[in-house]
């Protein structure tokens, strides 16, 4: 499952791929200081994640729970899943996943820093039907000198796949990804973005996934399997009047030719 997850996670930064700026009349000179501290987001809807070729739609909201302005959980995470945060000292220790079916929570994420606070390793463990725990793999992190997430290796049963990041301004502008030890081609895409706060920013709780200061405008396969078939994802964003993404529509080509809507929601602090 940790696996499946992970997955998830690397598809869904992918996916956050902007054609245009739907509000054209705002200018980048314009933008007021910065939002992060100063909005949360409440919750995000998810309108018709429609596939061309298999006609399948769903429409579900995401919701975001809060504590004294600590995100605690997320439910109905990617319609499967209430995502719950435990922390200690003010930061976060562990990350439960509950399944909306079974109403039990199935898998546990523990977090391990550093003595300078970095996040260093992630230990995954399955929740098995005798309410024991079962290792199930770990996410180790690697950072520069400055404290930027550089390098991550995600080792399960199998195998081990790493992730290199580039960065520049505050945002990633290069993830290549392969699995160690394999002959198979790797992938690498490339990332360009707006000027606006990313309202994944407001509340980075999965410090375990790089998260870019400004939203993506567009992502690029340029080198991997099928590059040139599965090789670019695009959406169009409308900005409400803090500047902040309020709807997104994106469009995945090579992907079956799917596309999906978000409707953001967010409150001042």
């Amino acid at each position: 499952m940790a696996h499946r997850i992970i997955e998830k996670v690397f598809f869904t930064v992918v996916t956050c791929v902007v054609l245009c700026n739907c509000n054209t009349d705002i200018e980048p000179d314009l933008l007021p200081n910065s939002t992060i501290g100063l909005f949360r987001v409440d919750s995000i809807h998810h309108i018709g994640v429609i596939s061309l070729e298999q006609g399948d739609t769903s429409d579900y909201t995401e919701i975001y729970l809060y504590e004294n302005n600590r995100l605690v959980e997320i439910q109905n995470y990617q319609n499967e899943y209430n995502k719950v945060y435990y922390y200690h000292d003010a930061i976060i220790s562990s990350r439960r996943w509950f399944s909306l079916l079974s109403k039990q929570f199935t898998q546990l994420d523990s977090f391990v820093y550093s003595n300078s606070g970095n996040l260093v390793k992630v230990l995954t463990f399955t929740r098995l039907s005798d309410n024991k725990l079962e290792s199930n793999g770990e996410v180790t992190l690697f950072y520069d000198n400055k404290g930027q997430l550089i390098n991550k290796e995600h080792f399960n049963l199998f195998g081990t796949i790493k992730y290199e990041y580039s960065w520049k301004s505050g945002n990633m502008v290069t993830e290549k990804s392969y699995e160690l030890g394999s002959n198979q081609e790797g992938e690498i895409w490339s990332f360009e973005y707006d000027n606006f706060d990313n309202y994944e920013y407001l509340n980075v709780v999965d410090i375990d996934v790089p998260i870019s200061k400004n939203n993506i405008l567009s992502a690029s396969k340029i080198k991997g399997p099928n590059y040139d078939v599965h090789s670019r994802v695009e959406k169009v964003i409308e900005y409400n009047e803090w500047k902040l993404p309020s709807s997104i529509i994106i469009d995945y080509y090579g992907f079956g030719g799917t596309t999906r809507s978000l409707e953001i929601y967010y409150s001042k602090l």
